[in-house]
């Protein structure tokens, strides 16, 4: 599915369901797969119900936003922020590939499978952001008030993304030949982690 222009989607993890339109709370979708698998436009906001849980799920959309015009993901309702626990099932519980333009407020994430366990690791995240094998300038990606907390990070981890394991996270991947991305105007702001 792709979005038509500026619009807000609605997800609530509890009463949503995938087969509705998403633009409303009443009309509010249910998955995080749901996001992941459409294509939005510069402008959209992407609202998740606050006091909403996603276990087993990573959000990953895979687009940008525009100069001026960035996609952001907040909350919306009264309660705790809406939490994505992806349990140790991705390498990231929110990842960005190659993608700009993107506010993300008012989530709690973690990635952990036993909060009770801490011998637990490996090389996970809570958001990642990735440039792979790009030239390009990637801008404008702001992370604010969110709380990061249980990722099951190693930090004896030794291999090519030895730094890329905790809270918030980036790296880049250069292409075998060519120009090196990078990335402008991140804003890592009012975390917990």
């Amino acid at each position: 599915w792709q979005s038509p222009g500026v619009s807000t989607y609605y997800l609530d993890s509890v009463l949503g369901d995938d087969t509705r339109d998403g633009l409303s709370p009443a009309t509010a979708w249910r998955t995080l797969g749901k996001v992941n698998a459409g294509v939005f436009a510069p402008g959209d906001k992407i609202l998740l119900k606050t006091g909403s849980v996603w276990n087993n799920e990573q959000l990953y959309p895979k687009c940008s936003g525009a100069d001026g015009k960035p996609i952001t993901i907040d909350s919306y309702g009264d309660g705790p922020k809406p939490v994505i626990n992806d349990n140790m099932h991705d390498e990231a519980a929110v990842q960005f590939i190659n993608q700009q333009y993107w506010e993300i407020n008012n989530l709690e994430i973690t990635n952990d499978n036993d909060f009770s366990r801490t011998t637990d690791k490996g090389h996970y995240v809570g958001i990642l952001l990735t440039i792979e094998k790009s030239g390009s300038v990637y801008h404008h990606l702001y992370i604010r008030n969110c709380y990061i907390h249980d990722v099951d990070g190693d930090p004896n981890y030794s291999g090519a993304d030895d730094k890329t394991s905790g809270g918030i996270s980036g790296r880049i991947h250069a292409a075998a030949s060519g120009p090196t991305g990078h990335y402008e105007d991140i804003r890592i702001e009012n975390n917990k982690i």
